[in-house]
């Protein structure tokens, strides 16, 4: 991610097709949710970008599959390319620590990202 590299925190969602379903309901959420305004905004200062897992090329990578391969997962990267590994979700998630559910985790994972600038 040559581009992002010194300008922006980036979000990288990891996801299958075989997880469509969960991340169609996380987008229907984020669509009716009140925090749906702070999420646009907040999203202004990420380059914000999807992969399939199957994409990713040492799938076992810590910097991509930290604590496992399930999806779909975020992943925060600072600036210069490297996983901000104190970002994770655990009030939510003890076992899968970049499971991210609800909207308003994500956007608390955002703002933690956005100090990494």
């Amino acid at each position: 991610m040559p581009t992002a590299v010194g300008y922006f925190t980036v979000f990288l969602a990891i996801v299958v097709t075989q997880c469509l379903a969960f991340t169609h309901e996380l987008i229907d959420e984020i669509k009716g949710s009140p925090d749906r305004e702070k999420f646009v905004q907040l999203s202004e200062n990420f380059i914000m970008t999807t992969v399939a897992d199957s994409e990713i090329l040492r799938p076992d990578d810590d910097e991509f599959s930290p604590d496992g391969r399930y999806t779909p997962r975020i992943v925060f990267l600072s600036p210069d390319g490297t996983r901000i590994g104190s970002i994770t979700n655990t009030a939510r998630h003890k076992q899968y620590l970049h499971f991210y559910d609800r909207l308003d985790d994500i956007i608390k994972g955002m703002q933690q990202a956005l100090t990494y600038r």
